[in-house]
């Protein structure tokens, strides 16, 4: 009603102003929620690159490391049942015979192999370095911890890549795995240490099998045996 009282030229002239101020705002409005979307989009690719091995697009050793300190400072709720390390049998042997181009796409193959076998088990795979993988599993009511690990035996077997430098013929893994008592607060150097154990023993007693440590686990020898293993 107050543009009824001013002069004509006037009322134009506020509209105009008014309706530029609406546009202007509404304009920077949407520049602005699109700087923030990516501004935040680039932060999460950053965390992902920096928590992601590129090659298995798995998560890395760093992350594996924020996990054991969230965990250890009760920050990580969800349960955890086992570790384990995983470890390519006869890899060096394999990019001898077939070059480490192939090497490399052999660790592909078997990254987005685990990375299925993750929501199938309630299971996260690190790769830990080299060959070698991390292996958490977080499902509190399974019974049989060690029929999880011999599907991933088998998992890995049935990709059939092939490896004519070894007797399988095809690439498999070895497994050692380190069963948490529930409610106990671990010390994952002691379970990667015991997992470790436990991976030299399946290599030692013919490969591509998982191994289960124990409470009785002896320590080697000095032949590097142990005296003690459940499989």
């Amino acid at each position: 009603m107050i543009y009824l009282h001013k002069a004509p030229l006037l009322v134009i002239d506020e509209i105009v102003n008014s309706i530029f101020s609406f546009v202007l705002g509404v304009t920077l409005g949407e520049y602005f929620r699109i700087v923030r979307l990516k501004n935040f989009e680039l932060e999460r690719q950053a965390h992902i690159r920096e928590t992601t091995d590129v090659l298995t697009q798995l998560f890395n050793k760093r992350k594996l490391f924020d996990f054991f300190i969230e965990y250890e400072n009760g920050v990580y709720k969800e349960p955890v049942t086992a570790m384990s390390i995983l470890d390519i049998d006869d890899f060096k042997l394999y990019n001898d015979t077939y070059g480490h181009q192939t090497g490399d796409d052999c660790l592909r193959q078997i990254g987005l192999c685990l990375k299925k076998l993750e929501g199938i088990y309630h299971l996260t795979f690190y790769r830990y370095g080299g060959e070698e993988f991390v292996a958490v599993l977080h499902d509190p009511d399974i019974a049989d911890i060690s029929s999880v690990f011999e599907k991933i035996n088998q998992a890995v077997r049935n990709l059939n890549i092939s490896h004519s430098a070894v007797s399988k013929g095809v690439v498999t893994v070895s497994i050692g795995v380190v069963p948490i008592k529930y409610n106990c607060k671990p010390n994952f150097e002691q379970l990667l240490d015991n997992a470790d154990k436990a991976l030299y023993s399946a290599k030692r007693t013919g490969k591509d099998k998982t191994v289960i440590f124990c409470d009785d686990f002896n320590e080697p020898d000095i032949h590097g045996h142990y005296s003690r293993v459940h499989t």
